[in-house]
Order: structure tokens, then C-alpha cells, then sequence
């Protein structure tokens, strides 16, 4: 029986030659919007970009990226996987995606029903924009967890999200969450559930008096080109994944009470 997944693919990919990128350019101060918008509204996302690329430069501490991103804010899903198809396959399925090419990196995005929602995705990218433009082959628990937890409006320690909610869910069935994260490595796709975990993580890293940014710069920098991410963890934060497993499961408890009383 052929998947949905599969029909949908090959639906996408004879379709796919008929997909363009938007061709209305406007250029801010890091990056280029290319977008086929109402009038206004590409201003006011091309300044968001350009405010998100510095706000986390400056909180990661990193210089920012030298190099121009493109950004293409399409004006539906279809449009965006459709261009995804040719230009990055991989990703196709995806609701946004950053990646590199001859050119430079690229971000896309789908324009979507609320403003607040299309900024979010913005920031999303632009913060593994960021991350890429100083650091390779990142475990995708941190380039993801990273990336949610800087996705909201600054400051970015406001992060009640509804990933905490769902990262701690079924969790207390089973044993070995955070060595199972911590090991996937670079290039690999998270499952939903890990997306989810990896940004509880961070947050559960950020949060703690014992951590906090540094230790992650430590890591960003070390794990860097290689796959052996859980040693690496525990050389930056000083406790292996496992260690840490009942304080982070107590963090999640305290999240998913707060977001219940919401």
C-alpha cells in the first residue's frame, strides 16, 4: 500500500517544476526579503529579520554573520514546499527550513493565518541562520532547542511554550529520555516528541542556577564537526545526560503546572 507520504511526495515533485521563488526584493541592513506580500507587510517582517539577527547575536554573544541571508516568505505551504522540492529536497516537508547553498544560507518560510505566527517562524530560522554562521554539524537537540527558545518575542526567558506541555507528556514511562537526545547526532530529523524535549532542554539549561549560557557556548564550540555529543555534554555541563534526568522531569512538573493554571 502506497503512504500518503509517498503520494504527496510525487505530487509535490511533478509539480515541483512549476515552483518559483518570489521575486520582489527587498533588502535590509543582513538579509534580503524576497516576498510577493501586501503592500507593508514585507517592511515590517524585513525589520523584524534585521532586529532578530542582532538581538541573537548580542544574547549568544557571537559577532554577527558577515554573510547577507536570503529570506523567501512565501504565500502559502504549497508554494513553500514546491520550492523546497528543487531547492532543498530534504526539507520539502517541512513548515520552514535554513540551509546552505553555493550561494549562501537561505531561509523560507510560509506565510501564515496570524502576523504573530509568521514572526515566529522568522525567528526561528534566523536563529539557526545565526548558529550555522559560526558553528557545524550541531547535535540537532541544541541547534533545535536553541532555535525554539529564541523564537519568541524578547526577552527570550519568557518561554512558557506549549513544546513544554507536550515534551512532558509519556515521559514517566520511560527511562533514558535525555541520553536518547543527547545522542542523536548531526543531521539526523527529531521526532515530534524530540523537538519538543530538545527545547525543554534548553530551557531547563537556561533556567538553572548551575548553567545558564555558558556551559552552552561551551558546548556550541566544542561539539562542533563531531558526533559524540553526549561525551561532550558532559564535559561542558560537568553531569552526564543521565544525571540530570530527574531534575530536568521536575523542571517539565513545574512547567506543565504553570501552563495549566494559564
Amino acid at each position: 500500500m502506497v503512504s500518503v507520504g509517498i503520494l504527496c511526495g510525487a505530487t509535490l515533485l511533478a509539480a515541483g517544476c512549476a515552483a518559483h521563488a518570489p521575486a520582489r526584493r527587498c533588502e535590509g541592513v543582513h538579509l534580503d526579503l524576497y516576498c510577493d506580500l501586501p503592500a507593508g507587510a514585507p517592511d515590517a517582517l524585513l525589520a523584524e529579520g534585521d532586529r532578530h539577527v542582532e538581538r541573537v547575536s548580542t544574547f549568544m554573544r557571537l559577532s554577527v554573520p558577515r554573510e547577507r541571508l536570503r529570506v523567501y516568505v512565501f504565500s502559502c505551504h504549497w508554494s513553500l514546499s514546491l520550492f523546497l522540492i528543487r531547492a532543498c529536497p530534504r526539507q520539502w516537508d517541512r513548515g520552514a527550513a535554513c540551509f546552505e547553498t553555493a550561494e549562501g544560507f537561505v531561509a523560507a518560510i510560509a506565510r501564515q493565518w496570524r502576523r504573530k505566527d509568521t514572526l515566529r517562524y522568522l525567528r526561528h530560522e534566523l536563529t539557526h541562520y545565526v548558529l550555522a554562521s559560526h558553528f557545524c554539524d550541531l547535535p540537532p537537540w541544541i541547534d533545535e532547542g536553541l532555535a525554539q527558545y529564541c523564537e519568541a518575542d524578547p526577552p527570550f526567558e519568557r518561554h512558557c511554550h506549549e513544546n513544554l506541555k507536550r515534551a512532558g507528556r509519556g515521559i514517566a514511562s520511560e527511562t533514558g529520555v535525555l541520553e536518547g537526545l543527547v545522542s542523536i547526532p548531526a543531521g539526523e530529523r527529531l521526532t515530534r516528541k524530540q523537538y519538543a524535549q530538545s527545547h525543554a532542554l534548553v530551557c531547563f539549561l537556561m533556567d538553572s542556577e548551575r548553567f545558564g549560557l555558558e556551559p552552552i557556548l561551551r558546548y556550541l564550540r566544542c561539539v562542533r564537526s563531531d558526533r559524540a555529543g553526549r561525551e561532550y555534554f558532559q564535559q561542558c555541563f560537568g553531569e552526564w545526560p543521565c544525571d540530570l534526568e530527574e531534575e530536568w522531569r521536575a523542571f517539565l512538573r513545574g512547567q506543565q503546572s504553570h501552563l495549566s493554571a494559564r
